[in-house]
């Protein structure tokens, strides 16, 4: 979860050697690709002004694994 300005409120699940403490504040932009930077925005914008869910999918590789979002 989220807010606005792309800073995580809460998380099931962080990176190994992070505690969820750790992560709690931080933006969501240190911890994706830059390609996928615009696409996340675009989608956090869309679901604060339409306050539905909205499906997007990225990549992020993070401790040797893909991860898709």
């Amino acid at each position: 979860m989220v807010k606005f300005n792309a800073k995580i409120l809460d998380i099931n699940n962080v990176v190994k050697g992070l505690k969820k403490s750790e992560v709690i504040g931080i933006s969501i932009y240190d911890f994706i690709e830059k390609n996928a930077i615009p696409i996340t925005k675009k989608s956090i914008k869309k679901v604060f002004a339409t306050k539905k869910l909205v499906k997007y999918e990225i990549s992020s590789i993070a401790n040797d694994r893909i991860y898709a979002t």
